[in-house]
């Protein structure tokens, strides 16, 4: 549901959503996180990226190489090359798709 709203362009909805999960006590994993992640790839939403960052880091969904991307593409896609490059240079291993990650915004 929260990728539908992401591809339909409702971040606040996917992010509405992401609480209300997190509220009841339902079930996340990586691909809840990524959309999440995805949501929030905008400058509208600064502030949700760093909450989400923090709560990726907080489950220990920093550990999957899906996830651990995800933020250095969020930050670099608002503008935030600086925290982007924070997160790259902190990621224990970095393939092609971190490299793209941090200079394809």
């Amino acid at each position: 549901m929260m990728a539908c709203n992401v591809r339909d362009g409702s971040s606040l909805d996917a992010l509405i959503l992401l609480i209300k999960m997190l509220q009841m006590k339902k079930a996340t994993n990586y691909v809840t996180f990524m959309s999440a992640l995805a949501t929030c790839s905008n400058t509208e939403f600064v502030d949700e990226e760093k909450i989400v960052h923090a709560l990726v880091i907080l489950i220990g969904l920093h550990e999957n190489l899906v996830v651990r991307n995800a933020p250095v593409t969020m930050y670099a896609k608002s503008g935030l090359m600086i925290d982007a490059r924070k997160v790259f240079q902190m990621l224990p291993k970095r393939n092609e798709v971190t490299w793209n990650a941090l200079i394809g915004r």
